[in-house]
């Protein structure tokens, strides 16, 4: 198994060595996910820590550690080991034990977990309950007694699940990926754009996947609804992608495998750029879906809807949000409360959306997806509103997906002249060009080239107070 729940490789070392006599280097490269030169160079560095109280030496090729002065060993031991700051929070600890059951075959011994991780016995029950609590919501469960052993006991399903919504960093930030890997990714990324978000999570459930397959833990045969998504054309692209991974790993991959990494491109959020909205084909149900919720919100409210030209956009939010709703991607909204206080009406609607929507497919949607709806229903609403000449022109650079940078655009049309013209973009498409045939840059990234115009950085959602003169 390889080890991948720490920044501090040193402590890691000295912690193997002091609970096992004697070891090979390839045995603790494979270990910690690095080359045979790297642990011994680390060897190297930790036989000057321990300066002459402890020596790791190596005979024929085996190494183990002697200790010469047990007293000052222990000194240094608990330096090393302190300054891994990895254990010192109650999140980080909880990530660790996780990745432990989720890789380990035997029961786990908690007296045998709390020496690794150098923490006290009652620290880790303490963390280990809070542990059970969370999992619950991804019908996992850890079963065992702590002076028995534990073991991890739900789907391999659920356990990617938990993983990428909350322990993906501490897990695998330093995952030795393959470079053949990386640049078969890479080169699909320029060749078939998507946003750098998608391209991320993308990743995120690549390494996951080939991680947790290629140790024997294969996702298993899934739900009929998956292998649906194999008729679109889209997945053909991500199928010859992992036939690549395949041929360089020298393995099958079964689709299962590939069906689970297709979930972020079907997932994704709405991106930015509209031209990048066409590289996925819009699915023939949405349209009839969204005319069913303007009806329901127009007979429940007596608002009408004239979306005009950003009907496209919401169509494609709409099937994206399904996907996410039918394969459990989860997306987590932080302007969520924001976005109640500020547009109640457009909440409103997007409840009425969600009804319709649990009524049509027997999908309940989240408040976080809720919450995006009301963010497109409050565009709809405020652009309907704002139809005149628009003189001045306004760059409105985002990172964070099309409808975040609709809602900002909205923020700014109640605050402007309406003769405004806002013009949105990706972070990654605007350059200096582009960005100097505009009279004012508003972003809510940092910009990675240089234009000669003024440049305002803002958030999100923001107070109008900030911006107003």
């Amino acid at each position: 198994m390889k080890s991948v729940f720490g920044d501090n490789r040193i402590s890691l070392l000295l912690q193997y060595f002091r609970k096992t006599p004697v070891t090979t280097v390839s045995t603790l490269a494979s270990r910690l996910g690095v080359s045979d030169r790297t642990i011994r160079n680390d060897i190297k560095q930790l036989n000057q820590e321990l300066k002459d109280c402890a020596v790791i030496e190596g005979v024929q090729g085996k190494y183990s550690l002697r200790i010469f002065q047990a007293d000052r060993f222990r000194e240094i031991y608990s330096d090393i080991i302190q300054s891994d700051e990895f254990m010192n929070s109650s999140r980080n600890r909880m990530d660790y034990m996780f990745g432990k059951l989720m890789c380990s075959e035997e029961p786990l011994l908690t007296d045998e977990l709390a020496y690794e991780m150098n923490i006290g016995r009652t620290t880790l029950v303490s963390d280990l309950k809070k542990l059970r609590e969370e999992i619950k919501d991804y019908h996992l469960t850890i079963i065992g007694k702590t002076s028995k052993g534990l073991l991890l006991h739900g789907t391999e399903a659920d356990i990617r699940n938990y993983v990428l919504e909350n322990s993906y960093e501490s897990i695998y930030r330093e995952y030795p990926m393959d470079s053949e890997i990386q640049e078969a990714i890479e080169d699909f990324f320029e060749e078939h754009y998507f946003e750098k978000n998608v391209r991320e999570s993308f990743e995120r459930f690549v390494t996951l996947m080939l991680d947790r397959f290629l140790t024997g833990h294969y996702i298993g045969q899934l739900s009929g609804k998956y292998y649906n998504m194999t008729a679109r054309p889209e997945f053909a692209l991500i199928d010859d992608l992992v036939r690549q991974f395949a041929q360089i790993l020298h393995v099958e991959i079964p689709v299962e495998e590939t069906l689970f990494i297709f979930l972020p491109i079907m997932g994704m959020r709405t991106p930015t750029d509209i031209h990048d909205m066409h590289s996925i084909m819009l699915d023939k149900n949405v349209p009839k879906l969204t005319k069913k919720i303007f009806d329901r919100i127009h007979q429940k409210m007596d608002v009408t809807i004239e979306s005009g030209n950003f009907t496209e956009e919401f169509l494609y939010h709409v099937m994206f949000m399904m996907n996410r709703l039918r394969f459990g991607v989860r997306l987590k909204n932080a302007m969520l409360d924001d976005l109640k206080q500020k547009y109640p009406l457009a909440y409103q609607m997007a409840g009425i959306a969600s009804d319709v929507i649990q009524e049509e497919y027997h999908l309940k949607v989240t408040e976080d997806e809720r919450g995006y709806l009301a963010a497109y229903f409050g565009v709809f609403l405020t652009e309907n509103d704002l139809k005149k000449e628009k003189p001045f022109r306004i760059a409105v650079v985002c990172g964070t997906g099309r409808v975040t940078a609709r809602l900002v655009a909205v923020q700014l049309k109640k605050m402007l002249d309406s003769s405004a013209e806002l013009t949105l973009f990706a972070d990654e498409k605007v350059n200096t060009e582009i960005l100097n045939d505009f009279d004012i840059i508003l972003t809510t990234v940092e910009l990675s080239c240089k234009c000669d115009r003024p440049i305002i950085q803002i958030q999100e959602i923001f107070d109008e107070k900030e911006l107003r003169p």
